[in-house]
C-alpha cells in the first residue's frame, strides 16, 4: 500500500480490535485537519475512536503530573498559570489539586503568585 505524506490513514477502522492507535505526528495533524475541514469523511465510529485514543494517550501518569505541571508553569507565562489555576475547580481528588497548587509555585514570575 502506497500512502503519500499528504494522505491521512486510519488503523483499527470501526474499532475492530481492542487496542489503541498512536499515529505518527504527521498523520495526527492530517487527521485533525480533515476533522476540521469535513469530519463526515471519517466514519462516526472512527471519529469516536480517534478522540478516545487521543484522550487516553494524552493522559499524564499520576506519578509524573507534578513534574509536568511544574515544568509547564516554570517555562510558561501568565496564560499557562491562569489555565492551571482554573483547573483546580475541575478535579475532585485532593492529591491532584495539591499537585496543581504546588506547581503554581514553580512560576518564575513572582507577581503572578501575589494575586
Amino acid at each position: 500500500m502506497n500512502i503519500s505524506s499528504d494522505d491521512w490513514y486510519l488503523v483499527n477502522v470501526k474499532q475492530g480490535g481492542f487496542y489503541r492507535v498512536h499515529y505518527a505526528d504527521n498523520n495526527w495533524i492530517l487527521l485533525i485537519n480533515q476533522l476540521q475541514r469535513d469530519f463526515t469523511a471519517i466514519p462516526v465510529f472512527s471519529r469516536a475512536q480517534i478522540l478516545n485514543d487521543l484522550f487516553s494517550l494524552a493522559n499524564i501518569l499520576s506519578d509524573l503530573r507534578f513534574i509536568v505541571y511544574c515544568t509547564a508553569i516554570r517555562r510558561g507565562g501568565q496564560e499557562e498559570w491562569e489555565f492551571l489555576e482554573s483547573q483546580l475547580i475541575l478535579n475532585d481528588t485532593v492529591n491532584e489539586n495539591e499537585n496543581k497548587m504546588l506547581a503554581l509555585t514553580c512560576s518564575r514570575d513572582t507577581e503572578i503568585m501575589k494575586r
